[in-house]
């Protein structure tokens, strides 16, 4: 890369030999960064700035140019020269910055960057997660445990970018721009043809290879390579990643066609930017060969990309990472499932629990029930990072980050597993390319699937779609999901702990219970069942409780007392910071007295349906449990409750016309004290 910038360099003085006004000069670079053309551009702003003519915006443009050629470096100053050249600069870029400064492993300058934007905006919440990956960073690199070993598969790499590896029978299929042509290197017009302006590499092709293990292959080894083409076609532009269904009659591909919306927006990560992402899929005809590839139903390259397909459960669920409206941020990943008569369902949203407002891609599943993925906004070292979740659909529980030496400072992404046998790709210090292919083997790792029910105490029939938090007492953090059609979820967990089950459902009590996984075998699955009351019949409490000022004292059992000023922003059930500091008061009291257990239960008044304000109330005492876990309060010791209008201080019911105040007596947050 730098030897071709060096080289466009040298050709700039005698490309401008002639006094040129400088507009020319801008215009033409602005030409070529409107085309992604980075490589040419870049030089092309580096003398407008030489010159000293320049306007804020070059040091953007080409600081820009610096960030997607992977010259960090550059990029990082040049970004900031244009802060602090520009009044009208946008402060999102701070964020920018940091993110650019982790990949460097300079994490504490990262987090001044990223509390630069927080005080600007006073948005700390935005930017915590990415200061939370910057700590833990520290902290996952300094860790000298012995780490399982990352090995550069030469074999598949080249100086280029080498990636997106996934398993067809005994063969190996992977992406890269590295133009392969019977092992003869192109001539400079094919090569002016094939590549892509963004980096100045080839477009991005697939291959096909024999799986030979790095640790086997010797130096002499040679592997058969050879271009992978369902339906015969040869793509103009970028082709993969694939993916197979287990019998391999079925290939899933992304690709970029030529008629593509050249717009620039909310571009997948490591995909190409300058076209949208097409999802299509080829199906093996009796001969063997491909049959023509189909487009996938949902493509609308006007408007979204969809791109990086991984399957599940037979080819019946279909992941796949796009930026379609409907998301929680830049890309998220979502799936599909197929119907009876072999269409597919509208896209889904996994949800929540796996995308963030930042960048999730590139999807692989293993074993059905685990997802893989990668993220730029959940906690990570840098870049991109690669994360677990086990579950499916919308269901699932919290991501892991897979740390060292899965991933590194820099982009870290497409994580395939077979039979202990991995793949992923990273830009990591001291590969080969742009990005390079690793592999790896897995040690036996010896789990327990949990399989959880909820059900209704009254008749014993399965609640569908019950709100399930899941916690391992010994971590205390929930994983937040909801319960199938059978009423069930499914959890991948570690013997000799004990995790809490906590189940609610519009209509019935919250309850929770404690399951240990101790005297299990690997090979066991652990069941428990969960059974809710429904509410019972609205009562009217004569008088409202005592308000009085946090006590500290001996409590009783039984004894109840009102969070005054824990206030909620409306129809919202978020912590805002006035409350958190009467929350703060509780933490405090529980810490001097270890030994009380609470309910902590939120309520409404009865404006609003019945049904809403019983999900709001729940929401709101979970996030005040959750508050108080994160505080350092055992999980086992609070539970969250949320009555709804249930429970109300007057006669202010439906229908019954009350004044703003009478409401007010309503809307409160009670702490009771189950066990002292």
């Amino acid at each position: 890369m730098k030897k071709q910038i060096l080289f466009l360099s040298l050709l700039l003085p005698a490309m401008f030999s002639k006094a040129q006004e400088q507009p020319t000069l801008e215009n033409l670079a602005d030409k070529r960064y409107e085309r992604f053309e980075f490589v040419s551009a870049a030089p092309i702003y580096e003398r407008i700035i030489k010159e000293g003519k320049e306007k804020a915006q070059v040091h953007y443009k080409l600081g820009y140019c610096y960030e997607m050629m992977q010259q960090y470096e550059n990029a990082i100053n040049t970004y900031r020269q244009y802060m602090y050249m520009s009044d009208s600069a946008d402060v999102q870029l701070w964020t920018r910055i940091g993110d650019l400064q982790k990949i460097m492993k300079r994490y504490e300058e990262a987090k001044w960057s990223y509390n630069r934007y927080a005080e600007k905006t006073n948005n700390y919440a935005a930017v915590a997660k990415r200061i939370a990956g910057c700590d833990s960073a520290t902290i996952w690199l300094a860790d000298t445990a012995e780490k399982l070993s990352l090995v550069n598969e030469r074999l598949l790499n080249t100086d280029v970018s080498d990636w997106g590896v996934s398993f067809n029978g005994n063969k190996l299929v992977f992406t890269s721009d590295h133009p392969i042509e019977q092992n003869k290197p192109m001539s400079e017009k094919e090569r002016a043809r094939k590549t892509f302006g963004r980096n100045g590499h080839a477009f991005l092709k697939m291959y096909e290879a024999d799986t030979i293990p790095a640790a086997q292959a010797g130096d002499s080894v040679r592997m058969n390579i050879k271009e992978f083409k369902p339906g015969g076609d040869t793509y103009v532009y970028h082709a993969g990643p694939a993916t197979f269904t287990a019998n391999g009659d079925t290939v899933y591909f992304t690709i970029t066609n030529e008629d593509n919306n050249l717009l620039y927006a909310k571009a997948i990560t490591r995909s190409v930017g300058t076209r949208k992402l097409e999802l299509y899929y080829a199906v093996k005809n009796s001969s063997g060969g491909w049959n023509t590839p189909v487009a996938f139903a949902y493509n609308k390259v006007k408007y979204y990309s969809i791109g990086h397909a991984a399957l599940a459960k037979n080819g019946s669920l279909l992941y796949f990472a796009s930026d379609m409206p409907g998301g929680y941020g830049g890309t998220d990943i979502w799936f599909c499932r197929k119907t009876a008569e072999g269409k597919w369902d509208k896209p889904v949203n996994c949800g929540a629990v796996i995308n963030t407002p930042g960048q999730e891609a590139f999807p692989t599943i293993v074993g059905d029930t685990a997802l893989y993925f990668s993220s730029n906004e959940h906690a990570g070292l840098g870049g991109l990072d690669i994360f677990s979740a086990v579950g499916s659909d919308t269901a699932w529980q919290l991501p892991v980050n897979l740390k060292p030496p899965f991933n590194s400072s820099y982009d870290d992404f497409y994580c395939a597993i077979a039979n202990r046998t991995g793949y992923l790709a990273s830009d990591r210090e001291g590969g080969l390319g742009s990005d390079d292919i690793y592999s790896f083997i897995l040690p036996p790792v010896e789990h327990l699937l949990l399989v959880n029910t909820v059900y209704s105490r009254k008749d014993s029939s399965v609640l569908t779609g019950a709100h399930v938090a899941f916690t391992c007492a010994a971590v205390a953090v929930d994983t937040v999901c909801t319960a199938d059609t059978k009423g069930s979820n499914r959890f991948e967990v570690h013997k000799n702990n004990t995790y809490v089950i906590r189940a609610s459902y519009p209509g019935y009590v919250s309850n929770a219970i404690e399951v240990s996984t101790s005297g299990y075998k690997p090979v066991d699955t652990v069941y428990a069942q969960l059974y809710l009351a429904p509410v019972p019949p609205p009562v009217i409490i004569p008088t409202k409780p005592k308000v009085v000022p946090m006590p500290d004292r001996h409590f009783e059992v039984g004894e109840t007392f009102v969070l005054d000023k824990l206030y909620y922003d409306t129809d919202k059930y978020n912590i805002r910071p006035d409350a958190a500091r009467e929350l703060d008061k509780l933490v405090a009291i529980l810490n001097k007295y270890p030994t009380i257990e609470i309910e902590l239960s939120s309520h409404t008044d009865s404006r609003g349906s019945d049904e809403h304000n019983m999900i709001l109330s729940q929401n709101r005492a979970k996030s005040a449990v959750q508050y108080l876990i994160k505080k350092g309060i055992a999980v086992t010791r609070v539970v969250a409750a949320g009555y709804g209008e249930t429970r109300l201080t007057n006669g202010c019911m439906n229908g019954i016309k009350c004044s703003a105040k009478e409401h007010q007596m309503n809307r409160r947050t009670e702490v009771k004290i189950l066990k002292n």
